[in-house]
Order: structure tokens, then C-alpha cells, then sequence
């Protein structure tokens, strides 16, 4: 399902990049935290997505080579 491609810590914050296939149900991610961008900050919608009121597709930023089918 997912793969960890990359980690970062920043204070005592962890984030992870993640190699995503896009048929991946972002309600399953339990564990994940999903921002959105408004208004000049982020607003935590989290609950909307896994409650599957707020629908989350994943892009693959990379090379198309190196992209999950």
C-alpha cells in the first residue's frame, strides 16, 4: 500500500514522503494527518478524511519511471 520514501524531523515533528499508488484509500491511513492549504495556513482535515467526507488523491511528483503503476 504505502512505501516510506523519505524522513524529516523539524522540532519534534516527524514527517514522512511517501510512495503512494493512487488507488489507495486515504481513510485506511489511521495514523496519517491530512492538511489543507487556506487562506495563507494550513487547516487540519483529518477527521473529514477518514470519515470519507473530504475525498484525498495521491499524484506521483516523481519521474514517471520511478512512479507506482
Amino acid at each position: 500500500m504505502a512505501r516510506r520514501n523519505e524522513r524529516a524531523r523539524l522540532g519534534d515533528a516527524e514527517f514522512l514522503a511517501l510512495d503512494l499508488s493512487a488507488s489507495v484509500d486515504a481513510s485506511a491511513l489511521r495514523d496519517a494527518v491530512f492538511l489543507s492549504w487556506r487562506d495563507g495556513a494550513f487547516d487540519d482535515v483529518t477527521a473529514d478524511v477518514l470519515a470519507r467526507r473530504r475525498p484525498v488523491t495521491f499524484h506521483c511528483n516523481r519521474q514517471p519511471a520511478d512512479c507506482q503503476p
